[in-house]
């Protein structure tokens, strides 16, 4: 008899590849708008392993109806939703992207939608947008926009995003100024400003990655 996985995500790629990539496993695929209905889900089902994408808390009140649970997968670096202690308890195997540098270094894709935000909030396209799609009118000079080049950044956590969002600042020309709490993080740079809390709250954009 086939172990069962559930799949808590619904990204058509991914289901793709466990399904070609976990052929000797019985896959299932499912989402829950709220906790409350994947608890009800577990008290009538039992699996091997539980795949789990965000927005999920997998927790002691969730998973103790699980008790042939053998590991828990999640693809983040932090386990803020997973219950640790209640997993080592009932020995249940986690295996997230923490500490994995070398694989998460060519791993761009939250800096890239954060610059993306960044860009959209500077040229208001949210509104320029909004008022093409739906009232068929293009006015270039309606709404307030800013050039990156010349103004400031702040950013907030200087780990792996946050290097990756100041490389992208330094290619607009920005002014950037981090905040970090971790002195082995901080390092000299002619092009880096390491500040308080109180200066990066004075740029133009601020972003978080902590």
């Amino acid at each position: 008899m086939k172990k069962k996985i559930l799949i808590l995500d619904d990204y058509k790629p991914l289901k793709k590849t466990f399904i070609n990539s976990l052929k000797n496993y019985n896959l299932t695929f499912k989402t829950f708008k709220k906790n409350k209905y994947l608890q009800e889900y577990f008290r009538l089902n039992k699996f091997y392993a539980i795949y789990s994408a965000f927005g999920y808390k997998l927790d002691q009140k969730i998973l103790k109806d699980q008790k042939n649970l053998n590991c828990i997968i999640s693809p983040t670096t932090g386990t803020d939703h997973i219950d640790l202690n209640f997993c080592k308890k009932n020995k249940i195997k986690v295996l997230t992207l923490k500490n994995e540098k070398k694989f998460l270094k060519n791993i761009s894709a939250t800096a890239e939608l954060t610059w993306c935000l960044i860009l959209a909030l500077a040229k208001n396209l949210n509104r320029f947008s909004n008022d093409v799609v739906n009232n068929h009118n293009w006015n270039r000079n309606k709404f307030l926009n800013y050039d990156l080049k010349g103004n400031s950044i702040g950013i907030i956590g200087y780990g792996r995003i946050g290097k990756i969002i100041s490389k992208y600042a330094r290619v607009f020309g920005m002014k950037v100024f981090v905040y970090e709490k971790n002195k082995k993080l901080i390092n000299s740079s002619k092009s880096i400003k390491f500040v308080s809390l109180k200066k990066i709250f004075s740029c133009k954009f601020i972003t978080i990655h902590i």
